[in-house]
């Protein structure tokens, strides 16, 4: 059902489809929360909600779908916080959020998806300081967390991954990069 111009909201009876592996609902006009009940469809491998117009927060319930490996709801108007809940889902390996209205801190927690790969949360309304757990995630090969208000100071580690881009903001709005002070174990932001 991709790129169908499907409107409307997905149905709550989504969550019956015990068998269900892959839900592409993509490049729709679905409008609406996603449904609670879709964690009851507990075969879930893939969700692919993007490029729609849902709203409303994350369902809390989404830590049920233990099979889930892909979480991919970007370019949509979801708001609230990332439920910690969603750091429970330990098969997660694609996590996608980016360019929605998600606000709040980014958990340590985070560092609980032992098998994530490609985190993307960019163009929300975050803030605070990145977890240093975030680098205890060995599998994480990509890692998009830029135009946010993240501040404050990142692990050296973390920013030697070239595939990263943390673009963050200073105190006064305006777009930072990561200065890496060598006589600490830390970078620091520095002006572009």
């Amino acid at each position: 059902m991709f790129q169908n111009e499907i409107s409307g909201q997905i149905p709550s009876k989504i969550g019956d489809l015990k068998n269900l592996e892959q839900l592409n609902l993509s490049f729709n006009k679905f409008s609406g929360t996603i449904p609670e009940s879709l964690s009851d469809a507990s075969s879930l491998k893939s969700i692919e909600l993007f490029m729609n117009r849902l709203n409303g927060n994350l369902p809390k319930s989404f830590y049920k779908l233990n099979k889930l490996e892909v979480l991919s709801l970007y370019n949509n108007d979801i708001t609230g916080e990332i439920p910690l809940e969603i750091y429970q889902i330990k098969s997660l390996k694609v996590l996608q959020l980016n360019s929605n209205k998600l606000s709040g801190r980014l958990s340590k927690e985070i560092s609980n998806l032992t098998s994530l790969e490609s985190l993307s949360l960019f163009d929300n309304n975050m803030i605070g300081q990145i977890p240093f757990d975030i680098e205890k995630m060995n599998n994480l090969k990509e890692m998009n967390i830029s135009y946010n208000n993240f501040n404050g100071v990142i692990s050296k580690k973390l920013s030697n991954k070239d595939a990263l881009n943390m673009t963050m903001l200073n105190e006064q709005g305006l777009a930072t990069t990561l200065k890496i002070d060598m006589s600490k174990d830390k970078a620091v932001v520095s002006e572009e």
